[in-house]
């Protein structure tokens, strides 16, 4: 994902960074603390992790 900002309001610019499954899931313009809590975690950090233990 690029993200800019910390923020959760910051927009997903590049989905091609998350796993295939997830991808299909949200648009570009989704909201990062919308991915964020979907998952149940509060970081960016926490869901590439979670992502990756999957």
């Amino acid at each position: 994902m690029v993200i800019r900002k910390k923020r959760d309001d910051t927009k997903i610019r590049n989905v091609s960074d998350l796993p295939e499954n997830v991808r299909r899931k949200y648009r570009s313009d989704t909201n990062l603390g919308t991915v964020l809590r979907d998952y149940g975690v509060t970081t960016k950090s926490q869901l590439k992790k979670k992502l990756r233990d999957r």
